[in-house]
């Protein structure tokens, strides 16, 4: 209800959802959780978002994709969600796709910032408190600095917008893949601890 209000009386053009349970691990004992902000909220922004005629841009994630792969993977690749996390985003981007609503679908990979909590600001908090670390190195992807992917939301909002049906998926990463070792070396290197 509150989602329909704010919609209803402030009329967006667009609704750019980037809200998310993103405690993979933790997804596990919390599948209620991450179902009800990645699957129940979303459906609702979308509900909300046809209704009142607005775009509504969801942000996903290559959490959907298990697998190795020595390629980027295209947005016609098959999803194959494995654990809480990657199945609950799932289930928002079907939520999207099923409303009817004007939308886009945005999945991005490894996002990091100098804002809120990521994965190089944890490195970089840890490795000031600690002498040695372990970080996996068996896990590929691309880390994503967050102000690329707004600029790359800026453009996609800004250009025409999809009809409602099918909405258009997107992929967007920076260039270049690492592990999460070797990114967590390249992170301490650069901030010289």
């Amino acid at each position: 209800d509150t989602v329909e209000t704010y919609v209803k009386n402030n009329k967006p053009n667009v609704i750019i959802n980037a809200a998310a349970y993103t405690k993979v691990d933790l997804a596990e004992k919390e599948k209620d959780a991450a179902f009800a902000a990645n699957e129940k909220a979303v459906a609702n922004l979308a509900q909300a978002a046809k209704k009142h005629g607005a775009f509504l841009v969801h942000i996903s994630t290559d959490f959907l994709f298990h697998g190795s792969f020595n390629r980027p993977i295209d947005e016609n690749q098959m999803v194959q969600p494995i654990g809480i996390y990657a199945q609950s985003k799932a289930a928002g981007e079907r939520a999207v796709a099923e409303s009817g609503a004007p939308a886009a679908i945005v999945r991005t990979s490894w996002l990091y910032s100098e804002f809120n909590a990521n994965f190089m600001k944890t490195m970089l908090r840890l490795g000031k408190e600690k002498s040695e670390l372990r970080v996996i190195a068996d896990q590929h992807g691309s880390p994503t600095y967050a102000v690329d992917l707004a600029r790359a939301l800026w453009q996609l909002v800004s250009a025409p917008q999809a009809n409602a049906g099918t909405p258009e998926i997107f992929h967007f990463s920076n260039y270049g893949v690492t592990t999460w070792y070797d990114f967590a070396c390249a992170i301490l290197e650069l901030a010289a601890i």
